[in-house]
């Protein structure tokens, strides 16, 4: 389950935490540049030991890439 709803319109910040059973075992974050490379997002991810090797790393990622693109990214450095 992922919890993405947070975004600070003027920071232009988006976090995503994967969630199971009320508890978090990963997060992202995609955080916009300002200035000449405001069409940069910048990404940054973790999960936690034992829940990698299981797609939730590459989900965060993927989802990150989208909602970024929806607000207008053209590159994302990870």
């Amino acid at each position: 389950m992922f919890l993405w709803k947070y975004f600070e319109k003027y920071s232009k910040k988006i976090v995503l935490v994967y969630l199971e059973d009320k508890k978090i075992f990963g997060s992202s974050s995609a955080t916009r540049k300002q200035g000449k490379r405001s069409h940069v997002w910048e990404i940054d991810y973790q999960v936690k030991k034992e829940y990698r090797e299981k797609g939730i790393g590459s989900a965060l990622l993927l989802k990150s890439l989208v909602l970024g693109k929806q607000e207008g990214s053209e590159w994302n450095k990870i």
